[in-house]
């Protein structure tokens, strides 16, 4: 079986096709990938992500896969420029990456995935890439989680331990607390802030938080 046939089979991408793939001997061995856009597909904008008409081809860029049998894979592609009505002259967007990131976006949730379970030093070390490109995947992953997060139904948020520096960044204190920043929202609220640290959870019971809040009760 082909290195293409799996490729298509797992990452088929509309509009491109892949091309021959080559082994490259450098300071370490790699299998660099052809990718070519299909013929008359137009490339889409990456300031509006609409198609727009060809402006000329830039020099061929690598981007960095996951890597086969320890093996480093690349997939080599022109990036194509378009002449955009509404956004001028930009580079094409294409859907294995992000922006000028030089990880494609699959190989970047592959090593975001693994930073959690190892340090981001030892998945760098693991699969041979930089300390610097392991961070810049678990960004994309924070952001893409931050992006889709549902806080529908959060009535509370509780802080477990807080780190306390002094003025010259020393003298760590951890205080433990339950809420430093909502006051009672209930029906018949006491009108008092939630306890800071060391508050503590509790009261005797306010009718309008039942106490979650950290409130001193009453009405």
């Amino acid at each position: 079986m082909q290195l293409k046939t799996i490729l298509n089979r797992v990452q088929k991408h509309r509009s491109f096709v892949y091309g021959a793939a080559r082994l490259v001997q450098g300071a370490r061995l790699a299998i660099g990938v052809e990718v070519r856009a299909r013929a008359n597909s137009r490339a889409k904008c990456s300031g509006c992500g609409y198609p727009a008409p060809g402006y000329d081809t830039l020099p061929a860029r690598r981007f960095e896969f996951v890597p086969l049998w320890g093996i480093a894979v690349f997939w080599v592609y022109a990036m194509r420029r378009v002449s955009c009505a509404s956004c001028g002259v930009r580079v094409e967007s294409v859907p294995w990456a992000t922006g000028k990131h030089p990880l494609t976006d699959t190989y970047a949730w592959f090593l975001a995935r693994w930073a959690r379970r190892l340090s981001w030093k030892e998945v760098a070390e693991v699969f041979h890439t930089s300390w610097e490109k392991v961070f810049r995947a678990v960004e994309m992953a924070v952001e893409w989680g931050r992006a889709h997060q549902d806080l529908s139904g959060i009535e509370a948020i509780g802080i477990d331990e807080i780190q306390v520096l002094d003025q010259y960044g020393s003298g760590h204190y951890y205080g433990r607390g339950f809420l430093d920043s909502f006051s009672c929202p209930g029906e018949h609220p006491c009108g008092e802030e939630a306890r800071g640290l060391d508050g503590g959870a509790g009261g005797d019971g306010c009718p309008g938080c039942d106490g979650r809040f950290g409130c001193h009760g009453g009405s």
